[in-house]
């Protein structure tokens, strides 16, 4: 066996080890990263739900508040509401994408 042959060998040993029963199992009930991807549709549905409050408010149809009959509030609100439903469409993406078959 010539040197650079025993090093090749050696290094892809180092890369990809055997597995071996010693060696802690990983639970696969729960993947890295999952509660943010729950956060993001959480977050995203509170985006959605205070632009539209808002949308409403600003344009008058949701009466007794400061904001109401205010046309910024309207435009912020959908600037919210777009951000929101952006956000929610993320994290249901990534949700759908990591689910185990």
């Amino acid at each position: 066996m010539t040197p650079t042959r025993a090093a090749a060998m050696l290094c892809t040993w180092r890369r990809y080890p055997v597995l071996n029963a010693s060696w802690p199992q990983r639970s696969h009930t729960h993947t890295k990263g999952e509660p943010m991807r729950f956060a993001l549709v959480i977050i995203g549905i509170i985006m959605v739900a205070i632009g539209a409050v808002w949308i409403l408010q600003g344009t008058g149809m949701l009466p007794g508040s400061v904001m109401s009959g205010q046309q910024m509030w309207a435009i912020i609100g959908a600037i919210v509401l777009v951000i929101g439903i952006v956000v929610l469409i993320v994290g249901a993406r990534m949700i759908a994408r990591h689910r185990p078959i």
